[in-house]
């Protein structure tokens, strides 16, 4: 067991001679005369050292062998533990050793079947002699190097083999070497494990059909790399061939080969961490991962890690190419980081059809520079198959040529593919535009919105209105759609709109929104506007959608001021008869205060939202439009275009309060324009009848009811509380709402109002007469008199226009 647990080596017998002295003196001092004389047994170690050194000159075992061996008999006849019977082991040995000439080729074997051991310990000794040639072996440097330039190339030499275990070769436990001989064996194996990573990898991939072309790409690169590998190992093979002790500089041994693998061992270890770097990659990632090592500080493997850079990059390149030049997306594994979906039409390719793919997009490639290359085939398939323009080609080579073959991580490739790119892009996009603005007149459509969506065009929405009064009056059931298109088109040839080309005028339509119960047409009635292909790419319906809802508050602003309009025109037709009745004088200079009130809300609003936001904002929108670069940049103008017109006309939801106390303040003014229709209406059939009743001498006439004075006190109220809450609203938000409500109380009139109510209110609480706060108070006789009034009515009753009987005397009318 000593034997077995220890390391036999002839580190300090180099010389065979020397131990093959040791040996004979061994066997001279043996006093064991079972088996022959001592003569005879230095007589046959003899003849044994004879065979073994013929051997040894043959080729057939080396001079190290020779000693080892010899070494071992040595060592074997000196075990402590019973010397008597070792030194008849080692007689034993000599004396069934066959030396029959046909036996000189094999290796030295102990015939155990002439073994007769004659005693346990001997059998023993004899089992454990047996076993120490399948535990122990030498082995030379030549045949060391020859295993390890099979293991170079992924093959278990004959001492040398693939560990599944260790995941690595390992050298035989039997080979007997210094730990020094097998510590640098075990770090060239090392060469051989990575070969075979390398090598299992292009396996796997090479032929395989589900392999991607930039996975197939690299393995070519790998193919390369190992082709200049195989040569080396070609050249160290035939240097070991050659091998000549006498020639001892030319020969290869250890040491050297150690010398000649290190720059390919430095190399196949790259190639192996860039095999674990991609498992699960694949296209533009598997770039991005390489090109991660590329800024490496060691020229060489920067060479290396470029090399394979330009190699996989060139699929990707030859995409991008392929798809900003022809518009073609050839991409069958679905590793370039534009993405199609095959299902969405072709009247969607700029919205939907196309998109990126940031995790594929390579890391020498910037977000915007991936976008920019979208944008350009984009452009290429918008152009063929939306505007029809199936001839026109892109000639991006034709100012600056570009390779993907020759493509490097260096900086003259990264700045020509960045030039190349910014011309195709820029000579794409430029067509592009030109197409929506000349062909298919983008800006003309956008200035036919503007005129009847945004009611840009005044005498046309003034014609439509005075016509649409009446259909539009009526409930929402009765509205029939070809009625409202023939009162259109009579508004359009009776206004400047006549003028337009047909091609949009015939655009113009209308649309009933749907209706509900109580609804009249009113509420239901909105222009539209049709939009068609290619132009509904831009002019999306959500942007037409964002449009009618501006073209909805203007729509209701205008009613709201045409309604007032004709209240004053009423009252400015019938003037006389309606101020010769002069118990309502001051109702009607009540309904005069109001009125304007009203008109002046309602023009500096329609002035706000027609000069401050939409005349401003469209001249922001032409000036974007001429700096506009491609389709994506006009389509951002049009839709901040209508996003900043809905904030600043207080349609945004951040704005419901507002709107609503417009919605509110618009329906008071309706309300107080059909107040005061049945107010004029009943003065002037008064008025008549007094006439009449004047005429035939009648004395007695109807009298106007007093409950009209508190209806119109009620209508201004309610219209002042709103007023002040819109204004007070206003106030808090951003510059552009404060100054709509400077514009509103310019001189400070409603601030005034409001502290002298806050006054009025804190005396009242404490008690104070009316009279104690006369000298605070403005001494217009009208607000005296909304004061003395306050209390008569609390409730807003319509129909108060009563008309009681009453006498006429001589001296005028008295009620009775």
């Amino acid at each position: 067991m000593r034997v077995l647990g220890s390391r036999l080596q002839s580190t300090n017998f180099e010389d065979p001679d020397h131990v093959k002295t040791l040996i004979t003196r061994k066997l001279g001092s043996s006093k064991s005369p079972k088996y022959g004389t001592k003569n005879s047994d230095i007589l046959k170690f003899e003849q044994l050292y004879s065979k073994l050194n013929q051997k040894r000159k043959n080729r057939t075992t080396s001079k190290s062998d020779l000693t080892s061996i010899l070494y071992i008999l040595y060592k074997i006849s000196n075990i402590e533990s019973d010397s008597n019977s070792s030194s008849e082991l080692l007689q034993t040995l000599l004396q069934n050793v066959d030396y029959k000439e046909e036996n000189q080729e094999q290796d030295m074997e102990i015939d155990a079947p002439h073994f007769k051991p004659h005693n346990e310990n001997k059998s023993g000794q004899f089992q454990f002699l047996k076993s120490f040639r399948y535990r122990s072996q030498d082995i030379s440097e030549e045949a060391l190097c020859k295993d390890l330039l099979y293991v170079f190339q992924g093959i278990d030499g004959q001492n040398i083999s693939f560990s599944i275990l260790e995941d690595s070769f390992v050298l035989a436990p039997n080979v007997n070497v210094s730990e020094s001989t097998r510590k640098l064996v075990t770090e060239m194996c090392e060469l051989g494990w990575l070969y075979k990573k390398v090598n299992d990898f292009m396996n796997r991939n090479i032929d395989s059909t589900y392999c991607d072309q930039v996975t197939q790409s690299l393995c070519f690169a790998f193919q390369a790399e190992l082709t200049e590998f195989y040569r080396l190992i070609a050249i160290l093979e035939n240097q070991h061939q050659n091998y000549d002790e006498t020639d001892p500089a030319n020969c290869l041994n250890l040491r050297k080969l150690y010398l000649h693998i290190q720059e390919p061992m430095e190399r196949m270890k790259w190639l192996a961490i860039i095999v674990d770097s991609i498992q699960g990659l694949k296209g533009g990632t598997i770039i991005s991962s390489i090109h991660s090592y590329v800024l490496h500080g060691s020229p060489v493997t920067k060479m290396l890690l470029s090399k394979l850079l330009r190699e996989v990059s060139a699929p990707i390149l030859t995409m991008i190419k392929t798809w900003m030049i022809e518009g073609e997306l050839n991409d069958p594994f679905q590793e370039f980081f534009v993405s199609m979906d095959p299902n969405v039409p072709n009247d969607l390719i700029w919205t939907q059809k196309y998109d990126l793919k940031p995790s594929m997009i390579p890391s020498f490639l910037t977000n915007d520079f991936a976008r920019k290359i979208l944008l350009t085939g984009k452009a290429v398939n918008f152009i063929k198959k939306c505007c029809h323009e199936e001839d026109w080609v892109l000639d991006a080579n034709e100012h600056i040529p570009f390779n993907a073959d020759t493509f490097s991580s260096d900086e003259n490739s990264y700045s020509t593919l960045q030039n190349w790119v910014d011309h195709a892009y820029k000579v794409t996009n430029k067509e592009l535009i030109e197409l929506m603005f000349d062909k298919y007149q983008f800006l003309t459509h956008c200035r036919a919105l503007r005129k009847y969506l945004l009611l840009g065009q005044g005498d046309f929405i003034q014609n439509l209105m005075d016509s649409m009064v009446n259909e539009l009056s009526k409930p929402a059931g009765q509205l029939y759609k070809y009625n409202l298109l023939g009162i259109l088109e009579s508004a359009v040839r009776s206004s400047n709109a006549n003028m337009t080309d047909s091609e949009f005028l015939k655009r113009l339509d209308v649309r009933l929104l749907e209706a509900s119960p109580g609804d009249n047409g009113w509420d239901i009635f909105s222009l539209d506007y049709k939009i068609d292909a290619p132009i509904n790419t831009i002019l999306t319906p959500e942007i037409i959608q964002g449009y009618l809802k501006i073209f909805s508050l203007l729509w209701k602003l205008k009613r709201v001021e045409h309604s007032l309009n004709k209240t004053w025109v009423q009252q400015t037709s019938y003037k006389n008869e309606l101020y010769s009745l002069k118990e309502i004088r001051s109702d009607l200079h009540r309904c005069n205060l109001l009125r304007n009130e009203m008109l002046h809300y309602i023009n500096n609003l329609h002035s706000y939202l027609q000069v401050e936001v939409i005349e401003s904002e469209w001249k922001k929108f032409q000036e974007d439009l001429d700096h506009a670069e491609d389709l994506y940049d006009i389509m951002r103008v049009q839709r901040k275009f209508i996003e900043v017109i809905h904030k600043r006309a207080m349609l945004t939801h951040e704005h419901i309060e507002l709107y609503q106390l417009m919605i509110k303040i618009f329906e008071q003014i309706h309300q107080f324009s059909r107040t005061q229709d049945i107010l004029y209406s009943s003065a002037l059939e008064e008025y008549h009848k007094r006439q009449s009743m004047m005429d035939d001498g009648d004395e007695y006439s109807q009298v106007i009811s007093p409950d009209a004075s508190n209806t119109l006190k009620q209508l201004g109220k309610y219209y002042r509380a709103n007023f002040d809450k819109f204004n007070e609203a206003l106030s808090i938000l951003e510059i552009d709402e404060k100054y709509l409500s400077f514009r509103l109380d310019f001189n400070e009139f409603y601030k005034d109002s409001r502290e002298r109510e806050s006054i009025s209110q804190i005396h009242h609480d404490h008690g104070f007469d009316q009279l104690d706060v006369d000298h605070i108070e403005d001494d217009d006789d009208e607000e005296d008199e909304e004061e003395e009034d306050e209390d008569d009515e609390e409730h807003i009753n319509t129909d108060v226009y009563r008309m009681p009987h009453g006498k006429r005397g001589s001296k005028g009318f008295r009620p009775q």
